[in-house]
């Protein structure tokens, strides 16, 4: 089961917070402590941030994905009941690239984790062929002025982001594009 995939974020955070008697709650925000203090207010057992996933693209998304690979492990809406192993696989991503989830063939936590430096970094610099090839399309078809081509604008931003390349680098690529 695939959600709607929606560009509403260029980056945030995939969080699990374990309940104390061992549950999982799966979910996505901009601030996982902030929302770990929300959540525990509303809580009488102790709540802990188990892990968080720096997410590049649209963590809502990528925290659908990660729903829909633990379904059979699911409690009741975005808590799971989830092995020492699964979560420790969980734990074992530290960041993910939303077009990586995307792209991979039948992807999953567990394969994700176990994806090599060189595959995980090889896949990476397909998605900054990607948005260098977008960049330079519009700017061929006079959509995006060249001229704006600096680090304070928000669509080199968004594609140096979207890329996992500070913006310099992302700008310095794009020039030799052109």
């Amino acid at each position: 089961m695939r959600r709607s995939h929606r560009k509403s974020n260029d980056h945030g955070h995939v969080y699990a917070i374990r309940h104390e008697h061992g549950y999982f709650k799966i979910g996505e925000s901009d601030t996982p402590k902030s929302r770990l203090r929300t959540l525990q207010t509303a809580c009488p057992y102790r709540l802990y941030l188990y892990t968080t996933i720096e997410v590049f693209g649209d963590a809502e998304f990528v925290e659908g994905e990660i729903h829909d690979d633990l379904w059979g492990y699911q409690k009741r809406g975005e808590w799971f009941d989830l092995t020492d192993e699964q979560a420790h696989t969980l734990a074992d991503i530290d960041r993910i690239h939303e077009d990586v989830v995307e792209k991979v063939p039948n992807w999953s936590v567990e394969k994700h984790a176990n994806l090599g430096d060189g595959e995980r970094d090889g896949l990476i610099e397909n998605v900054l062929e990607e948005q260098l090839s977008e960049a330079v399309e519009l700017i061929e078809n006079g959509e995006f002025p060249r001229e704006n081509i600096e680090p304070s604008n928000g669509a080199i931003d968004k594609w140096a982001t979207r890329a996992e390349v500070p913006t310099h680098e992302f700008i310095e690529a794009l020039e030799d594009e052109l």
